[in-house]
């Protein structure tokens, strides 16, 4: 993209006022008298020439002086605000702090901790008085000795001023902890009852305000400074003095009159100016120095043009005027008129041009074609810089590559060498990031030859912002295809509501299930459907206004009795609402989970009837084997010895299997002490009974958890233990219990063989009947929702149960 009908980057644009008509008052006669007014013609028409160039050459030398003025005055101008902004900044920063709960109770401690933590830009600290000394200090340690306010001049009368003021910004002044120039910036504090008491102070360094200044550079050669209301120097942008080896900056600076301005120093010889900004609030003077020779560079620059131009038309316009005289003599009124037509024909297309140029909407350019593929912009037109964001004057005349963005100008140029290849004209569209910002462009480029060489010596172009235009194809492409996709795929019910909640769109099973036709469900709103007090009609407007995705099954707002599965999306236009009727699979669940319920409930009866047997028959009748064992006469030979050894380890043996067996069948206490309490005597039991070292760590909070998922709980603690008494041979075991982020989390880890190490372990455990093994744990975890995690590297192995809660503790599944 860049256009125009400049031939040339150098020359000016056709005017209707640059023509001439020539020989309309041709004398015909020969000789002298012919010759002497052929000669006077070919001074005065150069001439007639030579002033308006001159004039405009000037007039532009002006214009970029004055450019070069408000550049300046714009640049002290940023560097006063910039500073006022880092103040306000300031000032808000310790507003906030003043207000700290620690500092208006006393807490200094803790109030220094906070200024410590609080994020400042690189050199600056924090300092808080009271009416008498400094209390607490940032480039001090906490209970350092700090000095007073009669230490440093101004401050006293600064905490006096801010008695009634709440804000003040001090003069520079010299740090004491590292000797470099600060600006302080003060705000006022106050007891709980809002009386002053002092002061909180941040310091910004002079190498924060000399970044702050640098964040718009400058010209090369400019010096820019910032000085206080005593004007003292606070900062600079870079390390050249602002006044050289002059006078100093107060004898200057004390003769700007005004906020701003400019002003030339009575003692730089005109060797530069100065360009200031007085802020009206800080009363900080931002000053910016410009050498002289920058503003008499135009002028320089146009007396040399003027010069070679004036001398150019001398030689031409006698050279001219010499032959003309000697070769015209009766054609001359011929070729005078076809000249004057043909002056006239090319001052109707310029003008007409010059029209088009200037109030076409269409973005225009013209790029000039120079030898060994290189490119100029020779001109832009005005609405091209409305809508690039780019002047003509930093364009003009230049490479591509050294005033565009280098990725532009890369695919700008390519463009370009592609319309001189084809030697014919192309279109196509383009995505340019340029100062007005990233937009898509469609343009044309047609190639203009040189007649004489055939040589294509120059591209004319138009562009067009189409930025909104592909936008808004693709995203009607995108939402038709969407809908397509959509409504010619799902088979459950889906509709859309616009962001005022109206029906836009249903397929034929939603229609069915509102038992609306078409015509009538289009355009009706929510209230009328089923109303947003419905827990269904509560999720489409939450999806609506908090722009969420909502999945939930909820009771159908139409047909009562009936469960609805509900997918809403919310997108730009309002929402996409899926559902399906889920009342006999929801039925279904709820049958199968109190079925496991049930079951469960049923093995943990069994459980506990074998166990007391266990406990009141067998488990008596080998103590009482034992202690006859005991009563037997002493033995009478070695191998009646080892015999009523083996059977007494036997007996033992089985005594203590049978004691872990009945442990293992029902848990003591649950009911009565918690899941906590039980699992630490049950834990610690089972080391006992078993010779494991067995720890625990459990969560007192899991003792409000409902009971049937406690009594869960502690099965599959129960369950994992088992299985390492069983089959790990393990030394040690440790539980982990806790609730975290609405998860209750159960760790069970051993330092046994692992499963890999034991053939056949795992498949036994995971092939044991419901209620026994993995199986049966993540039958108790799935009532609840949660489920369970088994890793094993070789050495050990590691339980993980995990079962999200309910807002009310209880566990998801079972909540719901």
């Amino acid at each position: 993209m860049w256009s125009s009908v400049h031939e040339r980057s150098c020359s000016p644009r056709p005017s209707v006022a640059d023509g001439f008509r020539p020989a309309e008052r041709v004398d015909i006669a020969l000789g002298k008298a012919w010759s002497r007014s052929l000669f006077l013609y070919f001074v005065l028409a150069p001439l007639i020439v030579f002033v308006p160039l001159v004039a405009l050459l000037l007039l532009r030398a002006s214009g970029e002086r004055t450019d070069l003025v408000h550049r300046a005055r714009s640049h002290a101008g940023f560097i006063s605000s910039v500073f006022e902004r880092e103040t306000v900044a300031a000032r808000n920063l310790l507003k906030g702090l003043a207000g700290s709960p620690a500092r208006l109770n006393g807490d200094l401690p803790t109030f220094y901790e906070q200024l410590k933590r609080t994020d400042l830009p690189e050199g600056s600290w924090l300092i808080l008085w009271d009416l008498e000394r400094q209390l607490l200090n940032t480039r001090q340690p906490l209970g350092a000795t700090l000095p007073v306010v009669t230490d440093f001049p101004g401050v006293g009368a600064t905490i006096e001023r801010l008695r009634t003021e709440d804000f003040a910004v001090s003069d520079r002044v010299v740090s004491r902890v590292n000797g470099a120039s600060v600006v302080a910036v003060h705000v006022r504090t106050a007891d709980g009852e809002g009386r002053p008491n002092g002061a909180l102070t941040v310091s910004l360094s002079e190498s924060r305000l000399s970044a702050l200044m640098n964040e718009q550079p400058l010209s090369p050669g400019w010096v820019a400074s910032l000085f206080d209301r005593t004007l003292a120097h606070v900062a600079s942008s870079g390390r050249t003095p602002l006044f050289g080896e002059g006078p100093t900056p107060r004898m200057e600076l004390g003769r700007l009159e005004g906020s701003t301005g400019e002003y030339v120093p009575v003692q730089a010889d005109g060797r530069y100016r100065l360009f200031y900004d007085r802020s009206g609030s800080s009363g900080f003077t931002a000053v910016v120095r410009v050498p002289q020779s920058f503003f008499d560079e135009p002028f320089d620059q146009a007396v040399r043009q003027i010069s070679l131009s004036g001398l150019a038309l001398v030689l031409a316009s006698a050279l001219a005027a010499s032959a003309f005289a000697r070769r015209l003599s009766l054609p001359v009124r011929l070729l005078a008129e076809t000249a004057t037509k043909a002056n006239d024909e090319l001052m109707f297309a310029v003008a007409r041009h010059e029209s088009f140029w200037v109030h076409t909407p269409e973005s225009l350019f013209t790029v000039q074609v120079l030898p060994g593929d290189r490119f100029l912009i020779a001109g832009i037109n005005p609405a091209h810089e409305e809508l690039t964001g780019i002047r003509s004057a930093d364009v003009e005349g230049r490479d591509p590559h050294d005033c565009l963005p280098p990725a532009v100008a890369q695919a700008v140029t390519a463009r370009y060498r592609e319309c001189v290849r084809r030697g014919q004209p192309i279109t196509y569209e383009e995505v340019l990031d340029l100062p007005a910002g990233r937009r898509s462009w469609r343009t044309n480029l047609a190639p203009v030859r040189d007649p004489t060489t055939n040589r294509v010596v120059l591209l004319f172009g138009s562009a067009r912002d189409v930025t909104a235009e592909l936008q808004d194809r693709d995203e009607l492409t995108r939402l038709n295809a969407q809908l397509r996709s959509i409504l010619s795929s799902v088979s459950d019910c889906y509709c859309t509501l616009d962001r005022d909640y109206r029906l836009t769109a249903a397929n034929s099973a939603a229609l069915a299930w509102l038992g609306l036709d078409e015509g009538a469900a289009l355009g009706l709103r929510l209230k009328h459907m089923f109303g947003p007090e419905k827990p269904c009609g509560s999720a489409i407007i939450r999806a609506m206004e908090g722009r969420e995705i909502v999945h939930e099954e909820l009771p159908s707002g139409i047909r009562k009795g009936r469960w609805l599965s509900y997918h809403i999306y919310p997108s730009q236009d309002g929402v996409s609402v899926f559902f399906r009727d889920v009342t006999e699979a929801r039925a279904s669940r709820e049958a199968i989970r109190e079925i496991s319920r049930q079951l469960l409930v049923a093995q943990e009866e069994e459980r506990k009837r074998i166990a007391a047997e266990l406990h009141d028959s067998t488990s008596q009748h080998l103590v009482a084997a034992n202690l006859g064992m005991a009563r037997l006469p002493p033995p009478g030979s070695d191998a009646e010895d080892h015999l009523r050894r083996e059977i007494e380890e036997c007996l033992s043996e089985a005594l203590r299997e049978l004691r872990i067996s009945t442990y293992l069948l029902h848990p003591p206490g649950l009911h009565r002490d918690g899941i906590s309490a039980t699992l630490r005597g049950f834990v610690e039991g089972f080391g006992r009974r078993s010779g494991l070292r067995a720890t625990l760590a459990a969560d007192p909070a899991m003792d409000r958890l409902p009971e049937d998922l406690q009594r869960a709980l502690f099965r599959i603690v129960q369950e994992a233990l088992a299985n390492t008494h069983r089959h790990a041979r393990a030394t040690s075991v440790t539980v982990r219990a806790r609730l975290a982020r609405g998860m209750l989390v159960v760790c069970i880890r051993d330092d046994g063989r692992g499963i890999n190490g034991t053939a056949g372990r795992l498949r036994d455990i995971e092939e044991a009947p419901v209620g026994v093994g993995l199986p049966g744990m993540r039958a108790r975890l799935r009532q609840f929702g949660g489920d369970l995690a088994v890793r094993s590297a070789g050495t050990g192995t590691t339980l993980m149960a995990i079962v999200p809660l309910a807002r009310d503790g209880s566990g998801a599944a079972r909540a719901a």
